[in-house]
């Protein structure tokens, strides 16, 4: 099968724009026999963490008419879509992915590792599909202990996570650590704080440590992980490009840091 992996640059609550941007990379995917295309996380709106309320009033109920589109798509065609969304639900807010197949919402996964005014989900489901087992995760759920037990017990053959990875002060603490084991790091000293070394730019932070990390955390899963980034427009804030890894954690191909593209990539169908 092939999978596209397409980060795309992002403009906060420019809909239209950000719209017309997933439907253009749909249009390739379909040209070049794609099979499944994954995006970014809340692609469609944007997020901006400093406006956290003004943000996530942002949020619609699923079945608005976009995602109808999609599903119209995927009825139509033989693509499969998966999708980053901020979902609107009665008062609560969720950050949550999709994914479309056959004009239907086959999987819906709201992500775990969630703070903030955004209502944390609860689940890690696996579906079975003509390519293998298929899980859904968001970000730094896949630095979450309940997610990654809950995978290594379900099994899937393959994990598709839209992320908005940004390389700020926080993340070079390693925020998404439960414990720290430097007492001494200090808050405002975070660029230097959990990482054994000071890195000079926010790519080579990237390169040496960033990516490694979610391929060590591929590997404690046993599923071959596609991992697609958000780019804003400061791309220090969402640094885009995508990682195809291995189930034994090997990188096997990736959109660099910085980078608003498309790469297709083959992988083997995982029959029964």
């Amino acid at each position: 099968m092939k999978i596209a992996l397409s980060p795309i640059l992002v403009e906060y609550k420019n809909f239209e724009r950000n719209k017309k941007t997933i439907l253009s990379r749909i249009d390739k995917a379909l040209e070049e026999g794609v099979d499944i295309i994954c995006l970014p996380e809340y692609c469609i709106t944007g997020y901006d963490y400093s406006k956290d309320k003004e943000s996530a009033n942002l949020a619609e109920v699923i079945l608005n008419p976009f995602i109808e589109k999609l599903l119209s798509i995927t009825q139509k065609s033989f693509l499969n879509i998966i999708i980053g969304v901020l979902e609107k639900e009665a008062d609560k807010t969720y950050n949550s992915a999709l994914f479309i197949s056959k004009g239907k919402i086959k999987l819906k996964h709201r992500k775990i590792q969630e703070g903030g005014i955004i209502t944390r989900g609860n689940e890690v489901d696996v579906i079975n599909t003509e390519f293998g087992r298929i899980a859904i995760i968001i970000c730094g759920d896949i630095f979450n202990k309940f997610v990654i037990s809950e995978l290594q017990k379900k099994k899937p053959d393959f994990v598709f996570m839209p992320m908005d990875r940004n390389l700020g002060e926080g993340d070079f603490c390693g925020n998404y650590k439960e414990e720290c084991d430097r007492k001494s790091c200090k808050k405002e000293m975070r660029l230097h704080g959990c990482y054994d070394k000071i890195y000079n730019t926010h790519e080579q932070a990237w390169n040496e440590k960033s990516k490694l990390e979610y391929c060590e955390q591929a590997e404690k899963i046993s599923a071959t992980t596609v991992i697609v980034n958000f780019l804003a427009n400061n791309h220090k804030d969402a640094c885009g490009g995508a990682l195809y890894i291995n189930f034994d954690g090997k990188l096997r191909a990736e959109i660099p840091y910085g980078k608003d593209d498309f790469l297709v990539v083959s992988a083997p169908k995982i029959t029964a």
